[in-house]
């Protein structure tokens, strides 16, 4: 099993022709927490990410995550140290916003929905926002939350 930072994860994904798996049902949220437990570090990527808007988290297709999310009541997500942009799952299935330079596992999913176009980039690279050609890298700034804008 291959372990990737998030945004290399899904640009892989993006490679064959797919993405990040977003989880739509309890079923597939339940596929994500099987892979984070055959982890050693317990969590796996999810293809979602509040880069674009503090606190609102898109699906890498541009779609909300509204239909199926798990976070833990009110525990999550909390942006703790203002820079946890990117969504992981646990071993239980709960989700947490963590910071993207992890190298967790991740699951592609090939369902014939296009990812948008990239509008999110890596936000730990403070004076371009990341090497990744989207709007956020070309022309924009970095806040001092190193979210782009």
């Amino acid at each position: 099993m291959t372990n990737s930072m998030w945004l290399a994860a899904e640009g892989d994904c993006e490679s064959d022709g797919g993405h990040l798996l977003v989880p739509e049902t309890a079923e597939e949220n339940a596929y994500l927490a099987t892979v984070a437990a055959g982890t050693n570090e317990g969590f796996t990527w999810v293809g979602a990410s509040d880069h674009l808007r503090e606190g609102t988290f898109l699906a890498v297709d541009g779609r909300g995550v509204a239909p199926f999310s798990h976070w833990p009541g009110d525990l999550e997500p909390n942006n703790f140290d203002r820079r946890e942009d990117c969504v992981q799952v646990d071993y239980a299935g709960y989700w947490n916003d963590c910071a993207c330079d992890y190298f967790l596992a991740y699951v592609c999913e090939c369902d014939f929905v296009l990812p948008a176009t990239p509008s999110y980039c890596d936000t730990f690279a403070t004076t371009s926002c990341g090497e990744c050609s989207t709007p956020c890298a070309t022309g924009t700034t970095c806040q001092s939350d190193q979210v782009c804008r």
